[in-house]
Order: structure tokens, then sequence, then C-alpha cells
């Protein structure tokens, strides 16, 4: 699911929750925060997931290490990872 660079916050993300299949997932360039993350911690069919140029945090990021099949990641190019 490809949401990039849209006007997308924490409170859509958790309405992904249900997409429980998605495979590939782009935010670049959204309002997503750590808050955010936590939904799409719950995303474990997850391979690729890009978060440059969010919000976000190392602190939400580590919600994703327990992703199984998270592969090609794209962290945050900033000073908060």
């Amino acid at each position: 699911m490809k949401l990039s660079d849209c006007q997308v916050g924490d409170d859509a993300i958790v309405s992904l929750k249900k997409f429980s299949s998605l495979t590939r997932m782009s935010l670049d360039n959204t309002k997503i925060t750590d808050k955010g993350l936590a939904s799409v911690s719950a995303l474990t069919e997850l391979v690729t997931l890009n978060l440059k140029g969010t919000r976000a945090t190392i602190d939400g990021v580590k919600k994703l290490i327990a992703l199984p099949k998270l592969r090609k990641f794209m962290p945050l190019p900033n000073k908060r990872c």
C-alpha cells in the first residue's frame, strides 16, 4: 500500500490493522508518529516498509523489530534515529 506524500496520520493507520495480509507499505513523508507505528506492528506479513520523512522516532521503530517477515526497511534519515 502506497501512502507516500499523503496527509495520513496515526488515526488513519489504526484502521489498516484489518488488512493483515499487507506485504508492502510506503509511509514516507506522512504524519505518522510512534503511536501509528504501534498499529503497523500488528501487520505481521509486512516484508517492505518505508518510513523516510515521518515523525517517528527510534522508540517507535523498535516496535517493528518483532515483525517476522520484514526484510526491507527504509528507516528514518534524521537525527531522531
